[in-house]
């Protein structure tokens, strides 16, 4: 990768000898991101591990979840829901599915 800095602010070791690539980058590419900030991220736990006092936690309307949106890390693992609130991507898709499979039900009544 370009960088030879972890683009993680927060990280303790900004270097590392292998980076993986992490969150998409509202200017194109992705963060460059040590090993451990790497692994943090693909495991789904990046804000839980370094962004766990900032603002912006809410719960998924389903099933709770703390997700910490306004956050570029977060922004993928979330959606909006039109009725308020937000429900992380695997709830928002069991939830549409279950409309599909209604829908689909009523049709056949």
């Amino acid at each position: 990768m370009a960088s030879n800095r972890c683009m993680n602010t927060s990280c303790p070791a900004p270097t590392s000898l292998h980076w993986t690539k992490g969150w998409p980058l509202g200017s194109a590419g992705f963060a460059n991101l040590c090993l451990n900030c790497g692994s943090a991220y693909e495991n789904l736990v990046f804000c839980d591990t370094y962004h766990s006092e900032e603002a912006g936690w809410r719960d998924c309307s389903f099933c709770g979840k703390r997700i910490h949106c306004g956050c570029i890390v977060s922004k993928s693992m979330f959606e909006c829901l039109d009725y308020g609130g937000i429900g992380c991507t695997g709830c928002v898709k069991r939830s549409r599915l279950g409309v599909v499979r209604l829908v689909s039900e009523l049709a056949n009544f």
